[in-house]
C-alpha cells in the first residue's frame, strides 16, 4: 500500500479509496476512480504491479494486481464508512484470488478511524485483522501548521503483534500545494529509501506521479496514476476570466422594417 500512496492515508485527499482506511470514505463527496501503476518489477507498460480504487461517499472498492515471474496475486477489498468529516470509522473486508501460498495472503478484516478536530490536525488510527497469522496496527498523523490545504507534514508507524518492539516500521513526509491542485509530495521510510511526487489537479481529471530512491539515492521504481470523477480545486480557475460580456454594436444606423418601429430611438451609454 506505500507503494502506490503518496502519503498516509489521512494526509492528503482520500488516501487509497477505503483500501488502506476505510474511514476516509466518510470525506468524500462524488464518486470518483482511480487506477495506479508501478515499474517496479518490470518495465512501465508491462503492468506487473497495478490497483484501482473506486468509491462513492461512505462506500469504496479496490483490487490490486501483483505478478513475479510465474506467480500472481489479485487482493480485493470492499469498505465502508459512516460518520463526519470530524470523526468517522469504517470497516473493509479482504480476500485475494491467485497464489495465495507464495504471496503468503489471508482474507483480512479491517477497521479504520479518523479524527480531524480542526483544520491543524487529523489522526488515524487502522487495524488489519487476518484470518490467519499475525494482525496489524497502524497509525498517521497530520499537522496543517497554516491550518489549510498549502503546508502538510505528515507521519506513520506500523506495528504486528508477537514481533521485536524496536522492529516497527515507519515514514514521515511532507506536502506542498504552491498552486490550487499542484502537490509536491515528499516522504521517507524507515527501509532506508524515500519517494518524491508530484500531484496535478485539473479539476475533474487528476495526474500524478512518484519516484522512489535508496539511501544512496539510486533510482528504484517509478509510481504512475490516472484519477476521474470527483472535483477536485485546480489551478485552471485562477486562468479564468472573471469577467464576461455580451458584445453589442450601438453604432450606426437603426434599421426600420415593418415589425420595428423608428419613431422612438433612445441613446444607451454604456
Amino acid at each position: 500500500q506505500n507503494e502506490l500512496s503518496l502519503t498516509s492515508p489521512g494526509a492528503m485527499k482520500f488516501g487509497l479509496y477505503g483500501y488502506d482506511n476505510p474511514a476516509v470514505l466518510s470525506t468524500l463527496h462524488q464518486p470518483d476512480i482511480l487506477f495506479v501503476w508501478s515499474d517496479k518489477t518490470g518495465e512501465w507498460n508491462d503492468f506487473n504491479n497495478w490497483g484501482v480504487f473506486t468509491a462513492i461517499p461512505n462506500f469504496g472498492f479496490g483490487l490490486v494486481k501483483q505478478k513475479f515471474g510465474n506467480a500472481s496475486i489479485t487482493d480485493y477489498k470492499i469498505s465502508s464508512a459512516f460518520g463526519s468529516p470530524a470523526f468517522s470509522i469504517g470497516l473493509g473486508y479482504g480476500w485475494s484470488a491467485g497464489d495465495k501460498g507464495f504471496f503468503d495472503r489471508s482474507d483480512l478484516f479491517t477497521i479504520g478511524s479518523l479524527f480531524r478536530p480542526s483544520q491543524y490536525l487529523s489522526f488515524g488510527v487502522i487495524g488489519n485483522i487476518p484470518t490467519s497469522g499475525n494482525s496489524e496496527g497502524a497509525l498517521d498523523l497530520a499537522i496543517r501548521p497554516l491550518g489549510h490545504e498549502k503546508l502538510t507534514l505528515f507521519g506513520d508507524f506500523i506495528f504486528k503483534n508477537q514481533r521485536d518492539p524496536n522492529d516497527i516500521r515507519w515514514s514521515a513526509g511532507t506536502v506542498f500545494e504552491f498552486l490550487p491542485g499542484i502537490r509536491l509530495t515528499g516522504r521517507y521510510f524507515d527501509t532506508e529509501f524515500f519517494s518524491t511526487g508530484i500531484q496535478v489537479s485539473f479539476g475533474n481529471i487528476g495526474l500524478s506521479t512518484q519516484t522512489s530512491f535508496n539511501n544512496d539515492g539510486n533510482h528504484l521504481y517509478n509510481v504512475y496514476g490516472i484519477r476521474l470523477g470527483a472535483y477536485d480545486r485546480t489551478f485552471v480557475e485562477d486562468l479564468k476570466s472573471d469577467n464576461n460580456y455580451i458584445e453589442m454594436n450601438f453604432y450606426g444606423k437603426t434599421k426600420c422594417t415593418p415589425h420595428r418601429s423608428c419613431r422612438q430611438r433612445r441613446s444607451y451609454s454604456v
